[in-house]
């Protein structure tokens, strides 16, 4: 038994397939829906995505969104969506560092502070 995975980005379908296994970067952190999961929905923060299927594991980086979970279905939209096989490893870590210091210089609660967070998110989960 498997359910439908869409993660969905503003300009395109980026995977859609069957899941045997779905690992998601929610709000209150990584959570896995399996066939038959209750539903529910949640923001998506950036992190990883892991997908299980016959043909063995995928793994995607996400950035900020909403994942809406069913039975059948679960479908993620998200900013940002990346194969992680596909990331520059070096620009990761340099993005995280640039991240990191802008978070130094912006006061928490702030748009600014919120988009440099964002985008350390990003950074870690490029990086793992």
């Amino acid at each position: 038994m498997a359910v439908l995975l869409r993660i969905v980005t503003p300009r395109a379908v980026a995977w859609k397939g069957q899941a045997e296994e779905v690992l998601a970067p929610g709000f209150h952190g990584q959570f896995c829906v399996l066939p038959g999961h209750e539903r529910f929905l949640s923001v998506a923060r950036p992190g990883r995505v892991v997908i299980r299927t016959d043909e063995g594991e995928q793994v995607f980086v996400v950035g900020t969104g909403f994942i809406e979970v069913g039975a059948e279905h679960i479908t993620i939209l998200t900013d940002v969506c990346e194969p992680l096989d596909q990331v520059d490893q070096a620009g990761a870590v340099q993005q995280l560092a640039a991240a990191e210091a802008l978070l130094t210089e912006c006061v928490q609660g702030t748009a600014a502070w919120d988009e440099a967070e964002k985008q350390a998110g990003l950074a870690r989960a490029r990086i793992g």
